[in-house]
């Protein structure tokens, strides 16, 4: 019963924006954003409108954020933290996850959800603050990684036997469950003074720390139980490390057993074995020297007396004449090591 002329028509309906009926395009509307729809009335007609597509509006009411707290340095949740989000705050943190309901409220734009920002305070780490997109009646989870306050674990590498043959630059020192790369590791190689950065002790986290020291030719000295540091540095003794050492033998021409074979470097003697002195065949003999470090810095060498037969026919007396061998000891699971031979009364 529409009397003849042309129509503007509007749409509404809740939770959609609505299409009004004020003055704008003449084309008919299809699609969102292409003004009002116009309709013609003609005498005894029906007139079909076109298709009508509503824009939902974005819900508003309460949406849920978790927030997942995480160590950056050692991969541990972070508990005790303070969170908030947008409005709300919580401490009630299990196994690093913070869990908050948020208020949502539809921007002027339309835009759907709300940006809120996320603020974390945590005893013993620097404050952090993100940004999560909250959406009504919907549940937004992000993960965040702590950086913690670090303090340094300081020591001092000590040998308890030759120390004049290794370089302390040379020792490994790691902290159990702290990735090598963020220890910052300083190591003086004259004085094995070293100082490793680690994450500050709290109330909270009651940190303790176990370190390892590597170097080549000694047992691995490992400390426990280490309290980290409330702030600047704590200081740990540290044992001194044990050599790994072998039993060094060979074989020696024409010995002179009276004397010993002398490794000078290393401060130490052994036995030497073999039968009297007799020319012009000699006789072969043997040596063994206990408790000589492996993989020293510098070569060894081996020191001990051979004689000297003269030439057959002559009147020279027998002569003494050093014998020497230069190695490098290492450890094969056997705990010995053989040298070649000494020959000759020569090097």
């Amino acid at each position: 019963d529409l009397p003849i002329g042309k129509y503007r028509v509007g749409f509404t309906k809740d939770g959609f924006e609505p299409i009004t009926t004020e003055k704008g395009s003449s084309r008919t509307q299809s699609a969102i954003g292409d003004g009002p729809t116009i309709l013609y009335v003609d005498t005894g007609s029906t007139i079909t409108a076109p298709d009508i597509t509503l824009k939902q509006l974005a819900p508003e009411g309460d949406g849920q954020v978790i927030v997942n707290l995480i160590d950056e340095v050692t991969g541990e949740p972070v508990n005790g933290a303070t969170v908030t989000a947008g409005e709300a705050s919580t401490s009630n943190g299990s196994n690093g996850q913070y869990v908050l309901t948020v208020p949502i409220r539809v921007s002027e734009s339309g835009v759907p959800g709300q940006s809120l920002n996320v603020t974390i305070n945590a005893d013993g780490y620097d404050r952090k603050t993100d940004t999560v997109n909250a959406l009504a009646g919907q549940t937004v989870e992000s993960t965040v990684r702590l950086s913690p306050i670090r303090g340094s674990i300081e020591g001092t590498i000590e040998l308890s036997k030759f120390r004049s043959l290794y370089e302390l630059g040379n020792a490994e020192v790691t902290v159990d469950g702290i990735p090598r790369s963020l220890l910052g590791l300083e190591l003086d190689g004259s004085s094995g003074a070293f100082s490793v950065q680690v994450p500050v002790r709290t109330v909270q986290n009651a940190r303790s720390y176990t370190i390892r020291i590597k170097l080549l030719g000694f047992f691995d000295q490992v400390v426990n139980n280490i309290l980290g540091p409330t702030a600047g540095s704590v200081r740990v003794d540290i044992p001194p490390m044990v050599p790994e050492t072998v039993t060094v033998v060979g074989s020696v021409t024409n010995p002179d057993t009276r004397l010993p074979a002398v490794i000078a470097e290393a401060g130490l003697e052994g036995g030497v074995t073999g039968g009297a002195q007799i020319c012009p065949a000699g006789t072969q003999g043997t040596f063994s020297i206990d408790g000589v470090p492996t993989n020293t810095n510098q070569e060894l060498t081996i020191s001990l007396t051979q004689y000297v037969c003269p030439q057959p026919g002559s009147a020279d007396p027998i002569e003494p004449a050093e014998g020497t061998r230069t190695f490098t000891a290492t450890n094969n699971g056997t705990g010995v090591f053989r040298v070649q031979s000494i020959s000759g009364g020569s090097s």
